[in-house]
């Protein structure tokens, strides 16, 4: 996982690119993982942590209405934390992360569901790349590792791609 990290920053300062994170099931340790290099702050702003669906809704302007038409865990809600903390922390690259992980799950996504959404403002563009994951038979160190690799693949592939390299 240091490898991934340690490539991604080196995109991110090739490209004089700001990164950061909104969390919600990983605790703020994407953002722990992607800071731990020195001069990390040439490259990276901060993160949100929120915890449970009222914190979330109340920082991160998540509609209640678009939970209950799509779950928590969704697609929809992690592209809106990721849109919102690309807007608050003024970055350039923002990593969103929302998830059912253990015994927890609604009565429409399972426990071990996760979905990702990285947004990439360039140029005045922004465009988003989306990855669920189903996390099964694991402790949850395990599933929060697996998130965080997870994640850092995404966004080195999403900067990658687009002629933005």
């Amino acid at each position: 996982m240091e490898g991934l990290a340690k490539n991604l920053a080196n995109i991110l300062m090739d490209k004089n690119l700001k990164i950061g994170t909104v969390e919600q099931c990983t605790s703020g340790l994407i953002g722990s993982v992607i800071s731990s290099f020195d001069c990390a702050e040439r490259w990276y702003k901060g993160s949100i942590v929120v915890c449970d669906q009222k914190t979330a809704c109340d920082i991160l302007d998540i509609e209640k209405s678009t939970i209950a038409k799509n779950d928590f865990v969704s697609p929809q809600v992690a592209y809106q934390m990721a849109l919102t903390a690309l807007n608050i922390l003024d970055l350039d690259v923002c990593i969103g992360i929302v998830g059912y992980l253990e015994g927890f799950g609604s009565s429409d996504v399972g426990p071990g569901t996760v979905q990702i959404c990285v947004a990439k403002k360039i140029g005045g563009m922004t465009s988003f790349k989306y990855h669920k994951m189903v996390l099964k038979g694991g402790k949850r160190s395990e599933y929060i590792e697996d998130c965080i690799e997870t994640s850092l693949k995404i966004t080195i592939d999403h900067l990658l791609e687009d002629g933005t390299d």
